[in-house]
């Protein structure tokens, strides 16, 4: 993903007849730079799956997540404590990745046609927000994917609040 040589050019196509359009444009702004304010960093992750309605998990996947310098990677991947390499690609069931800098960001990217509505006011946690909606009917950028094996699904219809 190239970043446009202006947080204006990369946010310009918002909309601006909805409600608190000023604020979905700051939260904009901050996704456009969000790959050099987060700071490198490397943990532990852990991740239970589930099937169905199902309130005990299917199996357990560990692995350590290095976030360096805006760019993601998996190692010392674990499938319920077996070694599976770096990569869930031969695994059976969903997997995910890409979760720690490109998804907000690439909301926002103008190739993926975002529609974004004003849905009103919430309290969450003691604190108004003003919450938007937003539809992509199709990924021209990658925003969040579900793999399994070779095959991708991206999920289409996404909420968000903003806080004021």
């Amino acid at each position: 993903m190239t970043l446009p040589a202006t947080n204006d050019s990369f946010c310009g196509w918002l909309p601006k007849e909805i409600p608190h359009a000023d604020a979905l444009r700051g939260v904009c702004e901050y996704a456009a730079t969000l790959r050099e304010k987060m700071p490198n960093f490397v943990c532990y992750q852990e991740t239970s799956r589930y099937q169905g309605d199902s309130r005990v998990p299917t199996d357990l996947i560990t692995a350590t997540v290095r976030y360096i310098e805006g760019e993601e990677s998996y190692s010392d991947i674990q499938l319920n404590g077996k070694a599976v390499g770096n990569s869930l690609k031969n695994t059976e069931g969903l997997w995910s990745t890409g979760q720690f800098g490109g998804s907000l960001r690439a909301i926002f990217h103008v190739g993926n046609q975002a529609e974004f509505h004003f849905a009103g006011e919430k309290r969450d946690g003691g604190r108004e927000a003003w919450v938007f909606t937003f539809l992509i009917a199709r990924q021209n950028e990658p925003v969040w994917q579900l793999r399994a094996g070779n095959e991708i699904e991206a999920p289409r219809l996404w909420r968000r609040a903003l806080g004021r």
